[in-house]
């Protein structure tokens, strides 16, 4: 009989052979899984092995080919065009768009990385055949993948969005930037072009959920905090300028939920749509960019089990810094950001 060999990886190291060979063939039942162990047509290093069997880094695991293909056994192969992630266009994607997925390297560790994703990149799900940070993430650790992990973004980012992106590079890393990220302990900051001129800060707290009628895709917003989910958000005037002939405000925005579109659809609500963001009242531009809006820092505490500093930046993509030079006195964006 033919069988499709396989390797544990790194995050395999110590977990039980049911287990690993479960998140390898994740459509079996595990019932399956100990009838294939039992009737060696699961092997570990060639022999039968106990589902309780600990596996070590660099195991072979051999799984007969009729199981392996009935139950898509996740390939820790991927594509070579996706190797070269600073140049390559993926085959079949339309016209000639070099994708710089993964961006700039911010901070990394044998726990996360931590990129500057860039602007209409997105981070999962391209769709029409575009490349996503997740599936670069897996093509420059594919020497290292396991069966039971595959390193992947740690949280999201709206594709027309740029900034900050953790992603996680072991089970230990994303269990445990998911547990700060539940508890609030990490603090999320963005920059934005907003339209009109904000005053003075302010703290905005209102309901935010889906909108049926747009498939999901898009958010509605109501004043308060009944009717959705909550959505809290300070809004923190930078700089004031205007983009032809139209006041804008460079804000700071940080927020203390993560909900979807959150800062687009609470700054439209509240009277500062972001410039050029039309899905959300913001007024049509023709610009590098449909609308700008950068995710500019996270800020972790001290002491961190996963060792990344207080604090992670991530420069304004030229674009960016471009509109905003154009926008304010004197064109100095040193001075606010």
């Amino acid at each position: 009989m033919t069988f499709v060999e396989k390797r544990a990886g790194p995050d395999d190291e110590g977990r039980r052979a049911d287990r690993v060979v479960r998140k390898a063939l994740s459509a079996c039942p595990l019932s399956a899984v100990y009838a294939a162990l039992r009737k060696g047509l699961i092997t570990v290093n060639g022999r039968k092995t106990e589902p309780s069997f600990k596996v070590t880094a660099g195991d072979r695991l051999e799984i007969a080919a009729p199981l392996a293909s009935a139950y898509a056994v996740r390939s820790t192969r991927v594509p070579v065009v996706l190797l070269d992630v600073a140049t390559e266009t993926r085959a079949g994607a339309k016209g000639n768009t070099a994708y710089t997925s993964l961006g700039e390297t911010l901070f990394q560790n044998r726990f996360a990385k931590i990129i500057n994703k860039p602007y209409d990149v997105p981070v999962h799900g391209a769709g029409s055949g575009g490349i996503t940070v997740a599936e670069c993430l897996r093509a420059e650790c594919a020497a290292s993948l396991s069966l039971s992990f595959a390193p992947a973004p740690l949280h999201r980012l709206d594709r027309k969005t740029s900034g900050v992106l953790a992603c996680s590079l072991s089970i230990e890393g994303a269990r445990e930037f998911s547990r700060m990220l539940r508890e609030r302990e990490i603090e999320k900051r963005y920059v934005a072009i907003s339209e009109g001129t904000l005053g003075a800060a302010e703290c905005w707290q209102d309901a935010v959920s889906s909108l049926p009628a747009a498939g999901g895709r898009f958010c509605r917003v109501r004043v308060g905090a009944e009717g959705g989910k909550s959505a809290l958000t300070e809004a923190i005037p930078r700089a004031h300028g205007s983009y032809r002939g139209r006041a804008v405000s460079l804000v700071e925005f940080r927020i203390g939920t993560g909900r979807k579109h959150q800062i687009r659809a609470q700054a439209s609500l509240h009277g500062f749509p972001l410039l050029g963001d039309t899905a959300y009242g913001g007024t049509a531009i023709r610009d590098a960019q449909a609308h700008f809006l950068h995710a500019w820092e996270m800020r972790f505490p001290a002491g961190n089990p996963l060792e990344i500093p207080l604090r992670v930046a991530a420069p304004l993509p030229p674009p960016f810094r471009e509109i905003l030079a154009r926008c304010l006195p004197g064109g100095d964006i040193s001075r606010y950001i």
